[in-house]
């Protein structure tokens, strides 16, 4: 499966919302030191920074009061590239702050979210900076835990309001913080 960048995906009123709701008040966020699980993945060209995540969907189904704005974003993924989502793994909205500290090139721990096959989207609800990283390498049962030595980067897409990256879970990737806005927004979807 290739890398798959869908602009335009929702309609502009679904995507407004998408974006007053990630913005406003009323969103619960949890802390978290860095962006992925450094006991998992030790990567020496990662620059890692904190991060908050506002669990939409976890694994067994369990959801937030925000699952039914983020849901129908699989509908319009389904109807643009035929991809059907059978069975949601998780749902994760992630927040970076602006970091002017950041190195301009820096990247988060490469990482995949779940060591299942999977497809994994990424939607962008705000425009920003802070590129998602996306590598050659992927992951596969005979490595067990961490990653490959090596990491080529194969692609790197912006954060762009109303923009969808699909692709094959086992890719590993890194997220970026940004150092021109204010925040940066990433809903995770996992599924298969």
């Amino acid at each position: 499966m290739e890398i798959q960048v869908i602009d335009d995906l929702l309609p502009q009123s679904y995507a407004d919302s998408i974006e007053s709701a990630v913005l406003g008040k009323n969103m619960v966020w949890s802390y978290m030191p860095t962006t992925s699980n450094l006991n998992l993945y030790v990567d020496k060209g990662a620059t890692e920074s904190p991060q908050f995540v506002h669990m939409v969907q976890d694994v067994g189904g369990e959801g937030s009061d925000y699952q039914p704005l983020f849901f129908p974003i699989l509908w319009f993924l389904e109807q643009r590239t035929g991809q059907k989502s059978n069975t949601i793994s998780r749902i994760k909205l992630n927040l970076l702050l602006k970091n002017l500290n950041y190195p301009e090139d820096g990247r988060h721990t490469a990482h995949v979210d779940t060591a299942t096959p999977h497809i994994a989207a990424l939607y962008y609800p705000i425009d920003s900076d802070g590129d998602t990283f996306f590598f050659n390498e992927c992951y596969n049962q005979t490595m067990g835990v961490g990653i490959p030595s090596t990491l080529t980067v194969r692609q790197r897409v912006a954060p762009k309001k109303n923009r969808l990256v699909v692709f094959d879970g086992r890719i590993f990737h890194a997220s970026s913080a940004p150092r021109e806005h204010l925040h940066r927004f990433c809903l995770n979807i996992n599924f298969v």
